[in-house]
C-alpha cells in the first residue's frame, strides 16, 4: 500500500480543488493561528513599548556619552564595551518584560512592579549619562541633583 505525504503550500491551496472543510482547516492553520499568536504579543507588548522604546533612548545616551567621556580621558574605546551595552539592553528588556509577565499573571494592586522596574532602570542609566556628561564638560551636574532633592526631601 502507497501513502503519499501530502505537502501543502499556499500554491498547492489555490491550484488544487479541496472540500470545503479542507480548505477551512488549511486558512486557519495558515493565517488563523499566526494571528492569534501575532495578537497576544501585541496584547503583552503594546503596554511596555513606551519603557522598551525609552530604555533604548537611554542606553544609546549612555553609549555615545560614556565614549566622548573615554576619548576625553584618552581611553581606548574596544567593542566589549559595545558588546556590554547590547548585553545591558538585552537584560532590561527581560527585567521589563518579566515585571510585566509577573503583573499579568498575578494582578499585584498594591504596586505597579512594570512601572517600578522601569523607573530603577531610567534611574541607573541617566546617573550614568550624567557622569559622562560631567566628565565631558567638566561640570559637577549629579552633585548638584543631590543637594536639590535631600534639600526637598528636608523641607
Amino acid at each position: 500500500m502507497y501513502v503519499r505525504k501530502l505537502k501543502i503550500t499556499m500554491i498547492d491551496f489555490k491550484q488544487h480543488k479541496y472540500n470545503p472543510m479542507t480548505k477551512f482547516l488549511i486558512s486557519i492553520y495558515t493565517y488563523g493561528f499566526p494571528s492569534l499568536v501575532g495578537s497576544w504579543l501585541l496584547s503583552f507588548l503594546m503596554p511596555v513599548a513606551s519603557f522598551l522604546f525609552f530604555t533604548v533612548v537611554l542606553v544609546v545616551c549612555d553609549l555615545g556619552t560614556g565614549v566622548m567621556a573615554a576619548k576625553k580621558r584618552k581611553e581606548v574605546v574596544h567593542s566589549k564595551g559595545i558588546r556590554r551595552t547590547v548585553d545591558k539592553m538585552i537584560v532590561y528588556f527581560i527585567a521589563i518584560l518579566l515585571s510585566q509577565g509577573l503583573m499579568k499573571v498575578f494582578e499585584i494592586p498594591i504596586l505597579n512592579l512594570t512601572y517600578t522596574v522601569s523607573l530603577i532602570i531610567a534611574i541607573a542609566e541617566f546617573k550614568s549619562v550624567i557622569e559622562n556628561v560631567e566628565t565631558i564638560a567638566d561640570l559637577k551636574i549629579w552633585s548638584f541633583i543631590k543637594e536639590k532633592l535631600i534639600g526637598n526631601l528636608k523641607k
